[in-house]
Parts: C-alpha cells; sequence; structure tokens
C-alpha cells in the first residue's frame, strides 16, 4: 500500500480532505487508524496515458519481488550493488548484521543456511565464471580477455590484451586466477530484495 500510495500522481482524500502529506497518511496506516481513501480523477488523462501508468506500476512491483531460495540449496547469486559497500550512516546493514564485512562480489556461489521472512544467510564463495558481466563491481565486460577471467581490468588488475606469448601461458594463468578466485570465502546475511538473480546449481 505504501509503494502505491508514494507512486500516485494525482490528488489523494483521505477521510472527505485533500491531503498532499502522504507520509502523514502511511504513518495512519501504521498506527491501524481506519481511513477512507478517494483519489480525484487525473486531470487530462487518456486511456493510453492510464494503461502506461498501470503497467509501470507492475513492472516495478515486479522489479522489487525478491528471488525465492530454499534452505540447503546451493545458488550463483548476483547481488546490487550496496551489497558490497562498506556500511554508512544511511545504510549500515553490514554493521548490524555482518560484523562490518559487506559481500566482496556482487556474483557469487552460495548455500543458504538460514533464513528470515526479509534475509537469507548464506556461505559463500566466489565462483569463477565466464561472464560479460564482472563478477566484483556488476559492470560490463566488452574485452575477451576480461570476459575470460570473469573480472574487469581494475577489479581483476589485469590488462586488455593477452599479456602472455602462448594461450597456452593465457589458460595456465587463467586457472591460477580461478582458483584464487574460488579460495575467496564470505558467510554471512543478504537482503532478499537485494538479490538481482540466483540459479541454483544441481
Amino acid at each position: 500500500m505504501e509503494f502505491i500510495i508514494r507512486n500516485l500522481k494525482r490528488p489523494i482524500r483521505i477521510n472527505g480532505q485533500v491531503v498532499s502529506d502522504v507520509d502523514e497518511v502511511i504513518k495512519k496506516f501504521k498506527e491501524g487508524e481506519m481511513v477512507h481513501i478517494k483519489l480525484d480523477p487525473p486531470n487530462q488523462m487518456t486511456s493510453s496515458q492510464l494503461e502506461d501508468q498501470i503497467t509501470t506500476f507492475y513492472a516495478r512491483r515486479a522489479e522489487n519481488q525478491p528471488c525465492v531460495l530454499e534452505l540447503n540449496r546451493t545458488y550463483i547469486i548476483k547481488v546490487r550493488q550496496y551489497m558490497t559497500q562498506p556500511s554508512t550512516p544511511e545504510f549500515d546493514f553490514h554493521d548490524k548484521w555482518n560484523k562490518g564485512v559487506p559481500m566482496p562480489f556482487r556474483i557469487m556461489q552460495g548455500t543458504v543456511l538460514k533464513e528470515t521472512r526479509g534475509m537469507v544467510y548464506m556461505s559463500c564463495h566466489a565462483t569463477p565464471l565466464e561472464t560479460d558481466t564482472c563478477m566484483r563491481c556488476g559492470r560490463r565486460l566488452t574485452h575477451p580477455i576480461s570476459q575470460l577471467y570473469g573480472v574487469g581490468p581494475e577489479c581483476g588488475q589485469h590488462a586488455y590484451i593477452n599479456p602472455f606469448e602462448t594461450e597456452e601461458e593465457l589458460y595456465a594463468a587463467l586457472d591460477e586466477v580461478k582458483r584464487k578466485l574460488h579460495s575467496i570465502q564470505w558467510e554471512g546475511w543478504i537482503i532478499k530484495s537485494a538479490i538481482e538473480q540466483a540459479e541454483e546449481v544441481i
């Protein structure tokens, strides 16, 4: 309900009075107060515009739906950027729940060990993947060498070019990078709505 009220772009009447302060409306709801809401008709809104508004609302709602993960199952997950950032006064989740340690990578493989309504506790490790998304920061990878490593040149501290004389040397170095990546481990709580993608490892 809060999401709907905050995204309305037209006047709201609460108990017959026009209200501009949506925070006051939400507060009344949270306190359990009975209120009657009436929406004034949108000014000069065509049926096409109304349809666009409804489509946008449901698209946003779908984006905010958390992935469903099951206990004792293993997944490759991709989390939102803020799960890899240190705590701040505005977002102190890691200080409160993870002893101040953020996730080291946005893409990791992990097993669900515990669950609450809004969070999962996972034991994770970096999983080497040939991908077009940097596992560390989530930025798009365009160079084939970066795609082989699974990390970009800044996050992986490597050159855009093949620094070796032969392909055999490149793949030997790549195997060493993958071994080091796999050794990077992290365990902690993850906000369910912060998980953008989850693919079960069978």
